[in-house]
């Protein structure tokens, strides 16, 4: 059996359930924090995805010389979503004008006025989280 002898060094059980218990209420603090923040990064996607449409709704519009989206026929993306394909004129053979205006295919769907601002946006497309219009901004869910 050993002795116990007072120049031994270490922690007691009650220092070590201390630290223990401080541990705990620092990690408990910390998660509540943190959970705040999950799950908005989909809605601040959506913000600046409409934005970018917007402004690339409104450059194909000034680069193509149109002064509203009453000047062009038909409008939308090309196969891989990456630029807005506009065309003029109509018929079997309108003039199909086409502008790298977006980076990366989108996933919103958008309604677009004659002068070319969104009127609706959801996102993603197909199963909405988000929709927005300008009288409520952004909401959660489809629109209804």
């Amino acid at each position: 059996m050993r002795s116990f002898h007072h120049e031994e060094k270490g922690f007691t059980l009650i220092e070590v359930l201390i630290v223990v218990v401080i541990v705990g209420i620092l990690a408990a603090v910390v998660a509540l924090n943190v959970g705040g923040f999950i799950g908005t990064g989909i809605k601040e996607v959506a913000i600046i995805e409409k934005d970018t449409m917007q402004i690339a709704v409104l450059g194909a519009i000034g680069d193509n010389g149109a002064t509203s989206m009453d000047a062009i026929a038909d409008y939308g993306l090309n196969e891989d979503d990456s630029e807005i394909i506009l065309q003029y004129g109509g018929g079997d053979h309108p003039t199909e004008l086409k502008g790298k205006y977006l980076i990366e295919a989108i996933q919103g769907a958008y309604s677009v006025t004659s002068n070319g601002m969104i009127l609706e946006a959801k996102f993603p497309a197909g199963t909405p989280q988000y929709h927005w219009n300008p009288t409520d901004g952004w909401q959660p869910g489809p629109p209804e």
